[in-house]
Parts: C-alpha cells; structure tokens; sequence
C-alpha cells in the first residue's frame, strides 16, 4: 500500500478507503461473497425499504379508519 502511494502519488489514505472498498466479506452460510461498498448499499437500501414500509402501513391505517 506505501509503494502504491508513493509510485503512484496518491495518499495512504484514499488507497486505505479503495481497499476497504472492494474487500469482499462473505455474507451468509450459502458462501455469497460481495464486497463492502455493495453491503453498504445493500443496507441503505433496506433503511429506504423501511421506511417506505412505515410511511405505507401509517397511510393504510388512515385509510382503513375512513
């Protein structure tokens, strides 16, 4: 990673964050391998679906009382 930085003259910093990045973690017993950045958005994506979910069932209550 320094010879990277130092080759390439990006900071340790940025080549710490890409790596990080497109470390591939494995998710379930199943062995499906993604990497960070695409967990990350996977759990953004599920917060949205969350809330889209509340905001569904607080209007279906409002509508189910008329």
């Amino acid at each position: 990673m320094a010879k990277i930085s130092r080759e390439d003259g990006i900071a340790k910093l940025t080549v710490t964050v890409w790596i990080n990045k497109l470390k591939q973690i494995s998710v379930d017993k199943d062995k499906i391998i993604i990497t960070a950045a695409e967990y990350q958005k996977m759990l953004k994506k599920m917060a949205i679906r969350e809330e889209e979910n509340k905001l569904f069932k607080k209007v279906t209550a409002i509508f189910a009382r008329e």
